[in-house]
């Protein structure tokens, strides 16, 4: 397996394993599935503990029976013992594999690898599965599908998760190759957690309710779209991110009081942030610590009320919009010309009450045509 996750000579990109065995396919978009490619490495802890409601088939994969489940349980693997090839990790580091599949779960919840409180036995381990298929079968459902929450996913690269009307959160933290992710006939995911994870391809959101530092230290190269049509919560959208651009960003009807609070918060090698077009009144430290960002805005920006820190510790900020606008807001010490802060105070709206722009040092703060926004209630700080 030496090429691991760098692109073989004369191909565009990361190619799947040729050894991996293939998963099954489905076709049934209401079959309930969970397949999971499952690496068994010599002379290592081999676990898996799964926790699922109903009384769905489980296969191991490893030649002994399918088995009815019917309570939280832990499989240790014998390496010795299963039949097949030997495979070599891109390490050195000898492994066998299954296909574990888990057919026909309920709506109440789904956890792979829950803490084995019973044995407590390597309850913060890896957690071995390489590639990963689940159809939820059309489920509406508000339950946790959790592949992982303490335990790593050090090997996994491939996830694809299909057929849901809607699914409580999908938590997938803690994996540091994938490869490939994908949604597909996916209408709307409660929470998608990708805590701690990283993503070496691009690959589309599905539509997301809530989102609470649930991208928390996500590293990716660029966010193509990531769209919220009912925001049930926000706080810490992207905060700690490691991304370098985010094309768009789409909110719907808000429920939330946190909505952009935190927004993408110490984001620090966030370069810029396409249109976005929200209906959130508050970015309460939205930007703060985003010290590369160079581009915002906004469709809107005349229901936004709280801007407090919006754009401390940033510096970089070179193109700003907020149309409609009628707060205050301090963009000292970025890298607006002259030119840029014009614009800005173009698109503003008419105060509400007294309000103050501060911009203070940025390179256009001396020449900047002031009367601009004073002409629309705002007293300017230079």
């Amino acid at each position: 397996m030496s090429h691991y996750y760098i692109p073989i000579a004369g191909t565009t990109g990361w190619q799947r394993p040729s050894e991996w065995l293939d998963l099954p396919v489905n076709t049934d978009e209401n079959k309930k599935v969970f397949y999971g490619l499952f690496l068994v490495f010599e002379d290592e802890f081999n676990a898996l503990r799964i926790s699922v409601r109903g009384t769905p088939t489980v296969d191991w994969g490893d030649g002994t029976s399918p088995f009815t489940y019917s309570a939280a349980i832990t499989k240790i693997y014998d390496y010795d013992s299963i039949t097949g090839a030997v495979n070599q990790y891109y390490d050195g580091r000898n492994y066998k594999q299954v296909i574990v599949s888990i057919d026909n779960f309920n709506s109440n919840g789904f956890d792979i690898a829950a803490t084995d409180s019973t044995n407590n036995i390597n309850t913060n381990s890896s957690l071995n599965f390489a590639d990963i298929y689940v159809s939820y079968g059309m489920m509406t459902s508000n339950s946790n599908f959790t592949i992982n929450n303490s335990r790593t996913l050090p090997y996994l690269e491939i996830f694809k998760f299909e057929n849901a009307t809607r699914t409580g959160a999908l938590r997938l933290n803690n994996a540091s190759i994938l490869q490939i992710v994908e949604f597909n006939n996916v209408d709307l995911v409660r929470v998608l957690n990708l805590v701690n994870t990283k993503i070496n391809q691009p690959f589309d959101f599905p539509p997301i309710a809530a989102s609470n530092n649930a991208n928390q230290n996500l590293i990716i190269d660029s966010i193509d779209s990531y769209v919220m049509p009912n925001v049930e919560a926000s706080d810490g959208i992207f905060r700690d991110i490691k991304c370098r651009k985010i094309n768009s960003f789409t909110a719907g009807s808000v429920g939330s009081s946190f909505q952009g609070r935190n927004f993408v918060r110490n984001a620090y090698y966030l370069e810029e942030i396409g249109l976005i077009d929200s209906p959130f009144t508050s970015y309460d430290n939205g930007f703060n610590g985003c010290s590369m960002l160079r581009s915002l805005e906004w469709v809107d920006f005349s229901m936004v009320t709280n801007v407090n820190n919006m754009f401390s510790n940033t510096g970089n900020l070179r193109k700003l919009i907020t149309p409609g606008c009628t707060v205050g807001i301090d963009i000292s010490d970025n890298s607006m010309t002259a030119d840029a802060l014009d614009a800005w105070f173009t698109s503003l709206g008419t105060a509400t009450g007294a309000q103050i722009i501060t911009i203070t040092d940025n390179p256009g703060t001396a020449t900047c045509d002031t009367t601009i926004a004073t002409g629309k209630g705002y007293t300017v700080v230079v």
